[in-house]
């Protein structure tokens, strides 16, 4: 029985600067084998794996209507994404910092305790130890 991949990567066309359209890049390498699988958005269950494969899929006139329309329909959904990615990433960050601040902080509210408490003792016994020595003179 072999593995079979469940998880799929999207595929995003690569911008070009010069002409400001997209284009196709194929994501893989001639003649590689075991690639991750593809999906297009451009038609439901548009999937592939290979070099060829791709080749064929960016031949289809839905592909080609996808590409031209990608900049006014996937492009700001793909750099949303890509943001709440990035911005989730660094709240978790700014997380594990306060988290271990909030750790800091308690431990030395335990010091403070403790050196709250051996002080209130050194006062109790200082009290207990000394009398005043006029007391017993003068009455």
């Amino acid at each position: 029985m072999e593995i079979v991949q469940i998880e799929k990567i999207l595929y995003k066309p690569q911008f070009v600067p010069d002409t400001g359209s997209y284009i196709d890049a194929s994501p893989f390498k001639h003649r590689s084998r075991n690639n991750p699988l593809y999906e297009c958005r451009c038609q439901a269950g548009s999937f592939f794996n290979t070099n060829s494969q791709f080749k064929q899929h960016c031949q289809k006139k839905t592909h080609k209507i996808f590409l031209d329309d990608y900049l006014y329909y996937y492009k700001d959904a793909d750099i949303s994404k890509q943001e709440i990615k990035e911005y989730r990433i660094e709240n978790e960050k700014l997380q594990r910092k306060l988290d271990k601040c909030m750790g800091l902080i308690r431990l030395r509210e335990q010091e403070i305790a403790f050196l709250n408490g051996i002080q209130d003792a050194n006062v109790k016994e200082s009290d207990d130890e000394f009398e005043d020595a006029s007391d017993g003179i003068y009455s």
